[in-house]
């Protein structure tokens, strides 16, 4: 995302992504990984690749990733990906639908963006919670449930925060759910938000 790339989905989503034909690389490392991924990118012209000693999937080729060689390994895998890109069959479905959402804030520029391009501060967020019209902040995290409705939990967490007046933080696959639902941009205030966190 630091770069421009936009996000495809989360964690429940891998699989479909890789069902768009679209996809020359599938990479891999050891968390959220759907165990079917393997004998499913056998049915695609997707390569499956691994880069942790830890996780070593049947069907994928592992490419070792460390920190020294990072710029080799990148180089490795793109080279693979470019290489099979010819393999794609011509029956690629890539789904129409589009969402924007702002993301990726640090430390940094969270001080910026509180305060202002002037007065770069955490103070408007103080005085907020000071005042009651912020009521608290939460961090809602965590991956997707087959067992239930996609996204369901994470949207549902979140409504219910923000209707309260709570600054919502997230990361991950509750991230990707918030902004897949439009949760993340700055007009999501005023058709979520209680008065307070409206205001600020």
């Amino acid at each position: 995302m630091r770069h421009g790339i936009p996000v495809a989905g989360n964690f429940l989503q891998q699989e479909l992504a890789i069902m768009t034909g679209a996809v020359d690389v599938m990479l891999v490392d050891v968390q959220c990984i759907m165990p079917a991924l393997g004998s499913l990118c056998g049915c695609f012209h997707t390569k499956l690749i691994t880069t942790s000693p830890k996780c070593k999937i049947a069907g994928a080729e592992h490419i070792g990733f460390s920190e020294n060689r990072a710029v080799v390994v990148a180089k490795q895998i793109i080279t693979t990906a470019v290489k099979n890109f010819p393999n794609r069959k011509s029956n690629i479905n890539i789904p129409k639908v589009r969402e924007s959402g702002i993301a990726g804030f640090t430390a940094e520029n969270t001080f910026y963006n509180l305060g202002g391009r002037f007065r770069e501060s955490y103070r408007p967020l103080n005085d907020a919670i000071i005042s009651g019209r912020l009521r608290g902040a939460a961090g809602v995290v965590g991956c997707n449930n087959p067992k239930q409705v996609h996204d369901y939990g994470h949207l549902a967490m979140i409504k219910e925060l923000i209707k309260n007046d709570v600054l919502v933080v997230s990361t991950g696959c509750s991230a990707m759910a918030a902004g897949k639902a439009g949760l993340m941009r700055p007009d999501a205030a005023a058709k979520y938000c209680g008065k307070g966190l409206l205001e600020i």
